[in-house]
């Protein structure tokens, strides 16, 4: 099939994963509720059990029908302002940990309300155009709105990460700024404008790291890690992990090692993995 990216943008992925959705029942043949996954490619599973996927979605959910995925620096398709944070962030004690930005790349819940939310996004994509270097859609501002202002009843946010991890890590150095023009909350509890990107410097310490025994990743903190209280604040093994923004290396390293563990478990080389399964 020919891809419509050309034409339609990042307006591409709600149209597909919508067009999708449509065709999926809403009930199960018991009559249950039937929920959906939407995950951006890159990303990768880290579990191996279909009951802490549950857990952790229900946990994060409270009472909403959906969970989107959250991030520590705020990007609507360019870096946010202040009247960005005045419409969507206005109240930084709501996140309880250092990432309380809307992050699309993963999205959990109930089938109805993922199909409402990304038919609100289609119909009204004018609406979410922003200017960054060129005019373009970004569904992340679309869906950060339909979050926070159109229906915040039935979105959730992920704040612990404990469903889908971001390997882009910002923080706050000694609640300084330093010119970088990502914003990140702050150990004194606000927003600071200008957040340093730590990705490489946590990294350094091994913070992204497998486990040889089951083969899943997760984050490792040392006392003498930098941003350890920031770091804490995030769930120590997702379930899924996500290489947006600066956090594209560290993801990249981090899915090849975890794909290298599963080969050794399974006692085959690249190759033959290749052979079996196919690319």
């Amino acid at each position: 099939n020919i891809s419509p990216w050309g034409r339609y943008g990042f307006l591409t992925k709600p149209m597909l994963y919508y067009n999708y959705i449509t065709t999926l029942p809403k009930k199960s043949i018991r009559g249950g509720d039937v929920f959906v996954i939407l995950m951006d490619s890159d990303t990768f599973w880290s579990v191996n059990d279909i009951n802490k996927i549950w857990n952790r979605f229900d946990c994060a959910r409270g009472t909403k029908n959906l969970v989107v995925s959250t991030e520590m620096s705020c990007w609507i398709g360019r870096y946010c302002t202040n009247d960005d944070l005045k419409v969507w962030y206005n109240d930084s004690s709501v996140s309880p940990s250092y990432s309380p930005f809307l992050n699309s790349g993963v999205i959990m819940g109930r089938i109805d309300s993922v199909g409402n939310m990304l038919d609100y996004v289609i119909r009204n994509n004018a609406s979410y155009f922003i200017t960054y270097k060129k005019h373009k859609f970004d569904d992340q501002f679309a869906i950060a709105d339909y979050a926070f202002n159109i229906n915040p009843n039935e979105v959730a946010l992920d704040y612990r990460q404990q469903i889908a991890a971001s390997c882009s890590v910002h923080y706050v150095i000694d609640n300084q700024e330093d010119g970088w023009p990502f914003v990140c909350k702050g150990r004194d509890g606000q927003y600071h404008l200008s957040c340093t990107d730590r990705t490489n410097a946590v990294a350094r310490h091994g913070h992204f790291n497998v486990n040889r025994e089951n083969c899943q990743a997760h984050r490792v903190l040392s006392s003498s890690m930098p941003g350890k209280e920031e770091l804490e604040s995030l769930s120590p093994d997702p379930l899924i992990w996500h290489g947006n923004g600066a956090g594209k290396r560290s993801f990249l390293h981090l899915a090849h090692q975890t794909f290298k563990c599963q080969l050794n478990r399974m006692n085959m080389t690249e190759l033959q993995h290749m052979n079996t399964f196919g690319r």
